[in-house]
């Protein structure tokens, strides 16, 4: 599938139903994107020359690393946005990427690999979310709907090649469920503390009425990240994969609408 541009010039400032800290907690997770897609692409392609044997895998292997490339760019666009416009993407990016950096010096490559498992099941879920709720996607302005929703649908694509690699690689089962408990600390932690510097860079930080609306969309009853938590909680079950919810109609419809005209740039 052809990949799409974010268009941030065309949107209004606040393009998420015009809410400036919904807005800003997307564009916080847009800032982990970058580091965060070459990190997932590194930590699969780690195995593919030893480890892998079954063709079928190691195509969907290679098509996978293909998507997050092209994910880290178009978020990188957007993210250079964010910085002309007077946000700290620059900084923001580069202490996710010192952190990754750890990750990758301090644990092995399997635990690597399930980290990236962890991070996956995040990214499908949000992708996942995106698509199925019409509510969710008429929030978000049309120039920068369409980049999500193709993000949203390869995410929700390939959200099995990262677990079928580390199956295939022997990761036992504790690892990977001790991992998606840690891994899951740090990704709140990292991407609150990105939002926080957003809302205080943007001069929003004050506004407690728009924060609150915001937060109760985010967290509130029926919220949009409150209804993710028991896909969440799935992880922990013994023999989870992530093909239980699936999603294949889902995504061969949104391809084929993507695919059939929809306003976007080649990326």
């Amino acid at each position: 599938m052809k990949a799409f541009s974010f268009r941030p010039e065309e949107s209004e400032r606040y393009w998420y139903g015009g809410m400036p800290f919904v807005t800003l907690y997307w564009e916080a997770l847009s800032l982990l994107f970058p580091a965060g897609e070459a990190f997932f692409a590194r930590t699969v392609h780690h195995f593919l020359p030893t480890t892998l044997t079954d063709e079928a895998l190691v195509a969907r292997v290679r098509c996978f690393v293909a998507q997050e490339a092209a994910h880290a760019s178009a978020h990188a666009q957007l993210n250079a946005a964010l910085e002309d416009s007077g946000l700290p993407a620059k900084r923001l990016q580069a202490r996710c990427a010192r952190l990754l950096g750890w990750v990758a010096r301090l644990l092995s490559p399997r635990w690597q690999l399930a980290v990236t498992c962890a991070l996956e099941h995040f990214t499908a879920l949000f992708g996942e979310a995106l698509l199925l709720d019409p509510v969710h996607r008429e929030s978000v302005h049309p120039a920068m709907r369409t980049a999500w929703l193709w993000h949203a649908t390869e995410e929700t694509e390939h959200k099995s090649v990262a677990m079928d690699v580390y199956r295939a690689s022997g990761g036992p089962e504790w690892v990977r469920c001790l991992v998606m408990a840690a891994t899951t600390g740090v990704f709140c932690l990292v991407a609150g503390r990105f939002h926080l510097a957003l809302l205080v860079a943007d001069g929003q930080l004050g506004a407690f009425r728009r924060n609150l609306q915001g937060l109760l969309v985010l967290w509130g009853p029926g919220g949009l990240l409150l209804r993710l938590v028991p896909g969440w909680a799935s992880y922990f079950r013994p023999g989870y994969h992530p093909d239980e919810r699936n999603r294949t109609a889902l995504v061969a419809e949104w391809k084929s609408y993507l695919e059939g005209g929809l306003s976007g740039t080649e990326a």
